[in-house]
């Protein structure tokens, strides 16, 4: 079953198990209790970047240009649409209305 599971994962649970462990202890120190959440955060952090490699390498094999450079997205749409629309870029002040 762990073969089949991410090593990030794999690392996540470990130090989920370990921090569980000392916690159960009521004598446990701030220190080992620090050392734990920062293993925590680490193997948390270790598993994002698994997870976000993973969908850039799908997003890669699904093909389609700008796929693996990510050169695609909401800006690049707008290039092509710029003929259609008139954008006015103005400043203003807002005037309040004195009664």
């Amino acid at each position: 079953m762990v073969s089949s599971q991410d090593p990030g994962q794999v690392l996540l649970e470990a130090a989920l198990k370990e921090a569980e462990d000392l916690l159960k202890d009521k004598n446990a120190a701030k220190d080992a209790l620090q050392a734990k959440s920062e293993a925590l955060m680490s193997a948390s952090q270790k598993l994002g970047e698994a997870m976000y490699a993973q969908a850039q390498s799908e997003a890669g094999a699904a093909g389609g240009p700008g796929a693996a450079s990510g050169g695609g997205g909401a800006g690049s749409g707008d290039a092509k649409g710029g003929d259609d629309e008139k954008i006015v870029d103005a400043e203003y002040t807002e005037v309040k209305d004195r009664k």
